[in-house]
């Protein structure tokens, strides 16, 4: 029989990802946060179980009583024995207030009355484009790696490609983040609101997700420059990913905005990951704060929003239509 010894065993795990998923579970721990590895949900493209590699959730208190949001990260990682490298420019100005549809939420309140009477979505409510890292620094829309292929010009030398195991990344974490969504909001319909009464009110809860593909090996920014490139190495990148439009399943013709085909995901090295913990709790606190500032307005939504999604179900509204109030009794 043909078994790996001891020292290949050692050399073979050094190059995956398992002990940088390790080492990342521990910091998260020491920070507060519940973590939950290798976590298994539902491919959305084969239907098929699959896993992510880190599940983290914390917790923000909102002012008094028993008022939460949850900061969830939803983690890959990568031992990338070559440099990955991103093309990323300014961001687009025109586009400042559509891009409030790359925070994915979910849970109550996903959407507040609006001081004009209808509805507005929570990240526009709160504002969030003004203190929201998205927001700041250049943006990558495309990514690259680098593999060594002989031709007749030059021997060895490097070619840029896009690797398949980088994209499998992106779209495991675009599918968790769905798939959290979906589970919630559906577990949260299950338990409240097929019957609920209208004068029921509800205490605030909210999961805000967070992408995440960290690496162990080089990051690179670049910039196209005309005829040339600029290269230089980061610990930090966001990723602006538009996948191709996703088969109708279950609920999924109720996705009518926009924005909900827009993502964000963080890419960083190691050595940048405990920075963005600071980063994300500092936004939660400021998220908490501005919410507790909203104390009236809070209480006017959620008392009004079991109703309104026990209305929008009775309708045939999906879950996630129902949580949004889109096309549902607020409008009618």
């Amino acid at each position: 029989m043909n078994v790996p010894t001891k020292a290949e065993i050692k050399e073979s795990l050094l190059r995956s990802s398992y002990p940088l998923e390790g080492r990342l579970e521990k910091l998260l721990s020491a920070r507060d946060f519940y973590v939950v590895p290798h976590e298994v949900y539902r491919d959305l493209h084969s239907g098929k179980p699959t896993e992510l590699k880190l599940y983290a959730i914390s917790a923000s208190k909102v002012g008094k009583g028993r008022n939460y949001i949850f900061p969830v990260m939803l983690i890959e990682c990568i031992n990338n024995s070559v440099p990955i490298a991103f093309f990323v420019k300014e961001q687009d100005t025109t586009t400042r207030l559509l891009d409030r549809g790359a925070i994915k939420l979910a849970g109550l309140p996903m959407v507040v009355s609006g001081v004009k009477g209808g509805s507005v979505s929570l990240p526009e409510h709160l504002k969030m484009e003004e203190y929201h890292h998205y927001w700041k620094g250049r943006v990558a829309t495309q990514f690259c790696s680098f593999m060594r292929r002989k031709d007749f010009s030059k021997s060895d030398a490097w070619t840029a490609f896009h690797k398949d195991p980088h994209f499998d990344s992106f779209r495991r974490l675009i599918d968790a983040a769905e798939c959290q969504i979906d589970a919630l909001l559906s577990n949260m319909v299950a338990l409240k609101f097929k019957k609920t009464r209208k004068g029921r009110v509800e205490t605030l809860g909210v999961e805000f997700y967070y992408p995440v593909l960290v690496v162990q090996g080089e990051l690179l920014e670049v910039h196209s420059e005309k005829d040339t490139v600029s290269v230089k190495p980061v610990k930090h990148i966001q990723f602006q990913y538009r996948p191709m439009q996703k088969p109708i399943i279950r609920g999924e013709a109720d996705r009518t905005s926009a924005d909900t085909n827009l993502y964000r995901i963080d890419v960083m090295t190691e050595a940048f990951f405990s920075q963005y913990i600071t980063m994300v709790k500092r936004e939660m606190g400021t998220t908490a704060r501005r919410l507790a500032k909203d104390k009236e307005m809070l209480k006017k939504s959620l008392a009004e929003l079991p109703g309104l999604i026990s209305e929008a179900l009775g309708y045939g509204s999906s879950p996630r239509a129902a949580f949004t109030l889109s096309g549902s009794a607020r409008g009618r």
